[in-house]
């Protein structure tokens, strides 16, 4: 449910979906994961059509 709660509040819609969320008390952090759905397919600027996933990276914004 609190998965459900950040994807309003953030406007994640599909095929993005949040994944996770924890709260550090002690680092006073909030961190959400956020993923796509194993095989979806997303348009590339200036390519026609939707493309398959190659490879992922994570990363971690501030």
């Amino acid at each position: 449910m609190t998965d459900k709660l950040f994807e309003a509040a953030l406007g994640v819609s599909p095929p993005w979906q949040v994944t996770g969320a924890d709260f550090d008390l002690a680092a006073k952090t909030l961190t959400i994961r956020v993923d796509f759905i194993a095989g979806s397919r997303f348009a590339l600027a200036g390519v026609e059509g939707q493309h398959p996933v190659h490879d992922t990276v994570a990363k971690r914004y501030r």
